[in-house]
């Protein structure tokens, strides 16, 4: 099997809570065997649950400042250019306490945690 492109305009937005939105970019769905990957944009003020991965998971701030928060209180905070890795089972959540956009790339490897992703709902903007 050869090379395959995703262009990120065809891809559907989807809403993952308050101002947080994503684009699956990469999983077994858009062909790939081994990571799972994607775009994810918070709007000033929004957050992500706290939640703990049974993966390795790669965040690389594209965008603005993000905020990663420990369970154990300890916060990274990163700015554009910036890559985190957040080992399995480190309870952990995503914050954009700036007053623009912050954008990321996630990447999960290996890939498990987007199949949860794939059932959430489908928007038309990142309003």
């Amino acid at each position: 099997m050869g090379p395959s492109v995703l262009r990120q305009a065809d891809l559907p937005l989807q809403k993952l809570g308050d101002g947080v939105f994503l684009k699956i970019l990469a999983d077994r769905e858009t062909g790939a065997n081994h990571i799972g990957m994607g775009w994810i944009t918070f709007n000033p003020g929004a957050k992500s649950s706290v939640h703990v991965r049974d993966v390795e998971e790669y965040i690389y701030v594209t965008k603005g400042e993000a905020t990663v928060e420990l369970e154990s209180g300890e916060e990274f905070v990163l700015n554009a250019g910036d890559l985190i890795l957040i080992p399995a089972g480190v309870v952990h959540q995503h914050l954009n306490r700036g007053t623009s956009d912050m954008e990321q790339l996630y990447i999960f490897a290996p890939q498990g945690p987007e199949k949860s992703l794939r059932d959430l709902p489908i928007v038309t903007t990142a309003d």
